[in-house]
């Protein structure tokens, strides 16, 4: 994310759950642009900047009233990081907990506005929960 124009942000209320995250991220980008929103998972270091930029890449053809999710696909497995277009941010401002934006998910995914991208990264599975989950995917 480095050679991103990634901004940190600190929710106030990041503590009642990834939910109250993700709202304050739709909160600030509906105040100072009009664009879309991928979120990275921080205990999941290991996607690559490829599919990053491919994320970034499929939201950018979408238009601003457009809504779209989009989320990449390791050997037909859904993973991280999924991209909001920015038409979802109000429906973002209204996360809480710990469910996060998976609401919105299988919503774009019954409303046929899901767009998987098929990735060669297993990190986009890797999830690292525990000590021993720190080993790079496939080592």
């Amino acid at each position: 994310l480095s050679e991103t124009r990634a901004q940190p942000l600190q929710a106030a209320d990041a503590a009642q759950g990834m939910g109250h995250s993700l709202a304050a991220a739709a909160a600030a980008i509906q105040r100072e642009y009009t664009g879309a929103l991928v979120i990275g998972l921080a205990d999941m270091p290991y996607v690559s900047q490829q599919t990053l930029r491919a994320c970034v890449a499929r939201l950018t053809e979408l238009s601003t009233s457009e809504r779209g999710v989009v989320q990449p696909r390791y050997e037909g497995k859904p993973g991280n990081p999924v991209g909001f277009s920015a038409a979802l941010m109000p429906q973002l401002t209204h996360c809480r907990g710990d469910e996060g934006a998976r609401g919105l998910v299988r919503q774009a995914r019954t409303g046929n506005y899901l767009s998987y991208i098929d990735v060669a990264d297993p990190g986009v599975l890797h999830d690292i929960d525990t000590p021993a989950a720190v080993k790079e995917p496939g080592g």
